[in-house]
């Protein structure tokens, strides 16, 4: 009885407390903030298991991250701060795929992070909540192509968070700080909202209370100067931080510089001109070369250059960006368009219904908020209690709008400008809910919203991996590791695919660095064959597919499942797949296995 007595009163002060502390802690923001984490971890659950390694300029940059965590290295022109935050993860993991992988999930978690809390301080937690989970819902977000354009988004939303905690001259200061950072470490077509928001401190700080009363404000003039100073030199010793562990510096970055520059408007208008005109019949990332000198005079022209040589041609480029803006953006708020012409560079879905019909939404939220807002009786501007953030969302606004002339309306290059407007249709939310004076209710009864949204959220990387589960890129890399190829002159490599990605992962020799004499990449089969006919390389990289159907006429193919005269390195299994690394003569290395075999 003694024991049943102490359990009912232990039970009975358990429901108290419940009853007590429960009820504050579901309608508080921590509430959100764990339903915000569990729709985070349904987003990026399995991820590890499904998701195949980054292609492309993530295999580039993991030169550069490899070069942080040996020895501390980075090149100034191309992210610095992106490759040393890579850089590190890779020094602790010392793998490739875990190193891959987990950069764009800290990515993906800090962006949640920073932009509720934003949007708390900005909005209201419950219209955070939501933007969040809007954000989270479009895999155009966060299955970005490269985690570079996520990590980009990163500073942008650390600059407006510090923007609405500190204020006055400091605040400005320390915006103004970090959008030059950014600048120079991360993106620098932010350098335009960096001379945005210089110029409005430039008046409100300095011009303007020199022009009413210098004598009356002189001193204060001077000190929020010195505040400015002092910003001004914590940005130069952040940035040289990063330029003295360069592997280029000036004169040699110029160069650098230049080209990174030139090597990229000469992509972006040859892919341009190929999707307006419907000629695919060369590649513009490596064969440009030839349009560029007969359209521009110059196979690598700055933008300056270009538009001298032939103004015309630029007016088309960044008229056809503008034309497609609003198919860009329909994928960027929706991850759907309505349009025929693709925005991105990877194709994105199309449903002119369900696109026009979400964008006939939008638009009738912002109307609605700006009609509650015009029929409240007490007008009280949101933009007015954190107005210099609001001024440094423009900023950035703008940029993007540049960005989308210049480049394209690709959405991982406007994710600031998508979040825009986001944060725009959170006002229209906000005056709504203010006009029908449905503060309280909201309040009370969004807990139960929130569980549900959590319950229905959709895991995406596990529906995903229903039907998407090879990983070919992984096997290639797990293949030339397995292998145990030594990196000799005379180891000559054939890869069919993910030449340059898998010897980057796997070797370090990736994307714009030279592969060296011992890799060459199966563009042509023709070529390969007679490169193979001539013994100028030892061994191929295949898979099961490509072997049974002979694309390179290996000698002694059709024989078994591995041709004569072959001899099998290495096998990765990748689900119903197979990787194969052979080598093709009789005698083997003594220091290298006669076989290896993974499944992944």
């Amino acid at each position: 009885m003694k024991f049943l007595s102490k359990l009912y009163r232990q039970t009975s002060d358990l429901f108290i407390w419940l009853k007590n502390h429960v009820p504050a802690f579901v309608t508080s923001d921590g509430f959100l903030r764990f339903c915000i984490a569990l729709i985070f971890l349904k987003t990026i659950w399995a991820i590890w298991v499904y998701k195949d390694m980054t292609y492309g300029d993530t295999s580039s940059y993991f030169q550069n991250a490899r070069g942080f965590a040996n020895d501390g290295s980075n090149n100034f022109a191309w992210s610095p701060t992106y490759t040393s935050y890579f850089g590190m993860l890779y020094y602790f993991t010392r793998d490739a795929y875990t190193t891959v992988i987990f950069h764009r999930v800290f990515e993906i978690a800090a962006i949640v992070f920073l932009m509720f809390e934003l949007c708390r301080r900005l909005l209201s937690p419950v219209i955070a909540f939501l933007l969040v989970a809007w954000w989270l819902l479009l895999p155009i977000n966060h299955n970005s192509l490269y985690e570079v354009h996520l990590f980009a988004f990163i500073p942008l939303l650390l600059c407006l968070y510090l923007s609405t905690v500190v204020e006055g001259y400091w605040g400005r200061a320390i915006t103004l700080a970090c959008l030059a950072l950014t600048t120079i470490l991360v993106r620098n077509e932010y350098a335009i909202a960096s001379v945005l928001f210089g110029l409005a401190c430039l008046v409100i700080d300095f011009i303007l209370p020199c022009w009413r009363n210098f004598r009356e404000e002189g001193w204060n003039v001077l000190k929020t100067l010195a505040i400015y100073v002092t910003m001004g030199v914590v940005t130069f010793l952040i940035a040289f931080s990063f330029y003295d562990r360069s592997l280029y510096k000036y004169p040699a970055l110029k160069p650098v510089m230049h080209a990174k520059h030139a090597l990229n408007m000469a992509q972006i208008l040859t892919y341009t001109h190929q999707q307006r005109t419907g000629d695919t019949s060369f590649s513009p990332w490596t064969e440009y070369q030839d349009y560029m000198k007969k359209t521009y005079g110059n196979d690598l022209p700055t933008l300056s250059e270009a538009f001298m040589a032939n103004p015309g041609a630029v007016i088309q480029h960044f008229t056809w960006n503008l034309g497609l803006a609003p198919n860009g953006f329909q994928v960027a708020l929706f991850n759907v368009r309505a349009g025929d012409d693709e925005p991105d560079y990877i194709p994105t879905p199309k449903s002119p219904t369900l696109a026009y019909s979400l964008s006939a939404a939008f638009f009738v939220l912002l109307a609605a908020g700006a009609f509650c807002y015009y029929t409240l009786k007490e007008k009280t501007s949101l933009f007015a209690v954190h107005p210099w953030t609001w001024y440094t969302v423009l900023c950035m606004a703008l940029t993007g709008c540049f960005v989308i002339m210049m480049q394209r309306p690709r959405p991982s290059y406007m994710f600031m400008l998508t979040f825009s407007l986001m944060l725009l249709a959170g006002v229209a939310l906000y005056y709504i809910i203010r006009r029908f004076q449905l503060e309280k209710s909201v309040t009370t009864y969004f807990p139960c919203v929130a569980v549900i949204i959590v319950f229905i959220f959709p895991w995406y990387w596990v529906n995903r991996g229903v039907n998407e589960h090879r990983r070919p890129l992984l096997a290639h890399v797990h293949a030339l590791e397995l292998a145990g190829i030594p990196n000799l002159p005379d180891q000559r490599v054939i890869l069919l695919e993910y030449a340059f990605e898998s010897t980057a992962y796997a070797w370090g020799a990736g994307v714009g660095q030279p592969l060296g004499p011992y890799v060459q990449k199966a563009t042509d089969f023709a070529s390969l064959n007679a490169a193979l006919d001539k013994d100028k390389f030892r061994y191929v990289v295949i898979n099961d597919e490509q072997l049974k159907q002979n694309v390179l006429k290996l000698p002694g193919a059709g024989a078994g499942p591995i041709p004569q005269g072959w001899k099998l390195l290495a096998q990765v299994d990748d689900h119903d797949a197979k990787t194969f690394v052979l080598d093709r003569l009789p005698d083997m290395p003594p220091n290298i296995p006669t076989y290896r075999q993974v499944t992944q």
